[in-house]
């Protein structure tokens, strides 16, 4: 990561154009941060550059706060699936070795297949009736 280097603006949160109907609220599309990409915000206008880092500070105050994390110790063979585009992810230190996978997927495939075990499994559970 030290070598690391691109340039990509973009807002940290970045909600839906149209407010959801249940709620009239903007939904959240999607959460991007990360401490080594975000750089000097050459996006904000100079008169604002305060107000942007006093919120930025804010900001990181929230994320390291327990009520807002999940921490979980995984063992050899667990799996844990979240939304990479809502869901800020790290991890704390660990100790001997280690070996993650990870894979990317549409939320609609996953429900599509989700919805198909479960229509395989009610079948099945009808037949042995």
């Amino acid at each position: 990561q030290s070598k690391f280097q691109a340039l990509h603006t973009s807002p940290i949160l970045r909600l839906s154009d149209t407010p959801d109907p249940a709620t009239n609220e903007r939904r959240l599309e999607q959460v991007r941060y990360s401490y080594f990409t975000l750089g000097a915000q050459t996006s904000v206008p100079f008169s604002e550059l305060r107000e942007w880092y006093e919120a930025q500070q804010v900001w990181d105050k929230l994320l390291y706060r327990d009520d807002f994390q999940i921490k979980a110790g995984l063992q050899a063979g667990d799996v844990v699936i979240y939304d990479n585009k809502k869901v800020l992810h790290a991890r704390n230190g660990f100790t001997g070795a280690r070996h993650m996978a990870g894979v990317y997927l549409e939320a609609s495939d996953l429900w599509s297949h989700l919805g198909q075990a479960k229509d395989r499994a009610l079948a099945a559970a009808a037949v042995t009736a």
